[in-house]
């Protein structure tokens, strides 16, 4: 009999790749929750606080588990007096009207300062800080900075300057656990946000660069050269009664703030007691940078207030030495 046909060879089939498989797909998982996290999330919570009070922060949440408890006060811009936002934007972002969300000018000078062996600080705008409050976690990284640049310029449109001001004087941290303006005053001036004089004001700005460990009440020599440079910046700084860049008024325009306070408000037994360490014990102390090295931008054109504004009596004779 003949010999049976040979059956054709059976192809060898190469080994699955199911690791390289597996990877992909953790890959693509993990790309997805990037962009919901970091991208979607972060553009619809910008659109929901256009409108809507934010109920609580990532920082707040961290404080409270630190044990620090929860203040705030919410106030309608149109309640605080004009002076208090106004030395908003001349203690944080000078330049607040004239940019959209990131002070492209501001960064370029915090890298140039960065290079030259500084610490890489001072460039983020009053959006940019916001920002981070509302939707970010507290510490310093290049992720965190690069999704604040990333959202700043889509808050900036979504909130306009007037909710961004508006939120910012309502959710800043002023304190162990307290936030907001209002809070702040009655936490440590025992009075209410319309009551506070600009020496006050000016000295609450001064610890938001530590507001838990510092008191705005301490008469340490670097906390007096912040808050008086930024009642010396005030006196440049223009702000509409409305919205803040909208026809915007000079300092002697204003409602009339006392730049000292009295005794007539506040009862000085519900403020905490004074720490005369500032900054805290364990802080960094400042005294070896230059308080007027902080990296905000000047308010454009300062020259164009010569006269001391008479609403706001910024007599330089009060304020120390000028620059």
């Amino acid at each position: 009999p003949a010999p049976a046909p040979a059956s054709p060879p059976v192809p060898v089939q190469p080994p699955k790749r199911t690791g390289w498989r597996h990877l992909r797909r953790i890959l693509r998982i993990g790309a997805w929750l990037a962009l919901i996290v970091g991208v979607i999330l972060p553009i619809g919570l910008i659109a929901l606080y256009r409108f809507v009070e934010p109920p609580t922060t990532p920082l707040m949440q961290l404080r409270l588990a630190e044990g620090l408890g929860h203040r705030q006060i919410w106030v309608p811009l149109e309640r605080i007096p004009m002076a208090i936002r106004a030395t908003a934007i001349a203690a944080e972002d000078g330049d607040f009207c004239g940019h959209s969300g990131i002070d492209w000018a501001a960064l370029r000078g915090a890298v140039e300062r960065h290079e030259g062996g500084a610490r890489l600080a001072g460039a983020s705008t009053l959006t940019m800080q916001l920002v981070r409050s509302l939707l970010l976690w507290p510490g310093r990284s290049f992720v965190r900075k690069g999704i604040e640049l990333l959202h700043a310029p889509v808050a900036d449109t979504l909130w306009g300057k007037r909710r961004t001001l508006e939120l910012y004087l309502n959710v800043a941290e002023w304190g162990p656990g307290i936030y907001g303006v209002e809070a702040a005053a009655q936490h440590w001036y025992a009075r209410g946000v319309g009551e506070l004089s600009l020496e006050q004001v000016a000295r609450l700005y001064a610890i938001l660069p530590n507001p838990v460990a510092w008191d705005p009440r301490s008469e340490h020599p670097e906390h007096a050269a912040r808050w008086q440079r930024i009642l010396r910046r005030l006196k440049a700084v223009r702000i509409g009664s409305d919205d803040p860049c909208v026809d915007p008024l000079p300092p002697e325009a204003w409602p009339a703030v006392p730049l000292a306070a009295d005794d007539g408000a506040g009862d000085p037994d519900d403020a905490p007691a004074l720490n005369p360490e500032w900054p805290a014990p364990g802080i960094a102390d400042p005294a070896n940078a230059d308080p007027a090295d902080d990296g905000v931008p000047e308010p454009p054109n300062p020259e164009r207030l010569e006269p001391e504004p008479a609403g706001l009596d910024l007599e330089e004779s009060d304020l120390g030495e000028s620059d």
